[in-house]
């Protein structure tokens, strides 16, 4: 007879205490092991983000550093008569100068210049050597050198040179100054 009362106890006590604490342990758990895995990741994050950061940094060291640089639309004429006092230095003899169309991206410019002179290779090649070494990132995009035929020690260098300048329309630096 103690049996049956004994046992409907430890039925009750199953169904009511031990089964739903146990449900609220597992629950428990599992908010512990997501907070877990939430705090782990906000590490990581942490460290993409500074990462990211860092990187950023860089590229805006570089930027500022082209900025500085390259040469304003309004000092282009500036800009061109650098190129041809180079010319001159180097004692080369500029048949044509003639600046092509602005092509207008984003957040930049770029401008070619089609550039003939006349003079011996050793000129050429410092005028050239000169234009490189400007501070200005300048890309020869063609260079075609050829002996003239009326001189025995003369050539002809057709070049086209291109580089690029702030758009100052839609620049970062022009918005964020204003």
């Amino acid at each position: 007879m103690l049996t049956l009362p004994l046992s409907l106890t430890a039925v009750l006590y199953l169904i009511l205490i031990w089964l739903p604490g146990h449900r609220a342990i597992r629950q428990t758990a599992e908010e512990i092991n997501l907070k877990q895995q939430y705090v782990s990741n906000a590490a990581a994050s942490a460290m993409s983000l500074l990462a990211a950061q860092q990187k950023l940094a860089k590229v805006q060291a570089v930027v500022e550093q082209w900025r500085k640089c390259a040469p304003s639309e309004k000092k282009l004429p500036e800009f061109f008569g650098k190129i041809n006092t180079l010319a001159e230095k180097a004692g080369v003899t500029v048949v044509c100068f003639d600046p092509q169309s602005t092509t207008a991206l984003q957040q930049i410019s770029e401008k070619s210049i089609a550039v003939s002179c006349t003079g011996q290779f050793f000129q050429i090649y410092d005028f050239i050597r000169s234009i490189e070494q400007l501070p200005t990132t300048i890309w020869l995009n063609s260079v075609k050198i050829e002996k003239m035929q009326n001189s025995d020690k003369n050539v002809q260098c057709d070049m086209l040179l291109e580089f690029f300048f702030e758009n100052t329309e839609n620049s970062d630096c022009t918005k964020s100054a204003n």
